[in-house]
């Protein structure tokens, strides 16, 4: 079996810290990560988990413009005729 890893709680709470800055302020982090080389301690794994989060992109079928796509062709093969009356 493999070997289960376990962090400290510091840990999980830098690499957290780190891939929220890269989240939701980007130029910040980028400042962050330029001016420091040398963030150890999970913040700086944050951020790169975070750039290599935006960067994959995701499967097609959870892609938002497919999904509307579906949403448009939801009638597609399906007679109207049965469904309501003519209306003259």
């Amino acid at each position: 079996m493999a070997q289960e890893e376990t962090v400290s709680s510091e840990y999980q709470k830098r690499f957290n810290d780190g891939y929220l800055i890269a989240k939701h302020m980007p130029e910040l982090a980028a400042q962050i990560k330029d001016a420091t080389k040398e963030l150890g301690g999970g913040f700086r794994e944050g951020l790169e988990q975070f750039e290599k989060d935006a960067v994959t992109p995701y499967p097609s079928w959870l892609r938002k413009d497919r999904l509307s796509s579906l949403d448009n062709d939801k009638d597609l093969g399906r007679d109207m005729s049965l469904d309501e009356p003519e209306k003259e």
